[in-house]
């Protein structure tokens, strides 16, 4: 994310929905869309890493 290579973000928000998706069944409810929100939010200006965000399940 850092070198704002966009054919990666699909890629990349597939791997925080995953990490969402563990932390949830390890028993924190809501892990997943709360992880995906803060990624939109680090990563404000992204429009196109907010859509690919959007693919994997982010409300809103």
């Amino acid at each position: 994310m850092e070198n704002n290579r966009r054919n990666y973000y699909g890629e990349c928000a597939g791997f925080i929905a995953a990490l969402g998706e563990v932390m949830e069944s390890n028993g924190e409810k809501g892990a997943k869309n709360r992880l995906l929100e803060q990624y939109r939010y680090k990563y404000s200006r992204r429009r196109a890493f907010h859509e690919e965000l959007r693919r994997y399940g982010m409300k809103k």
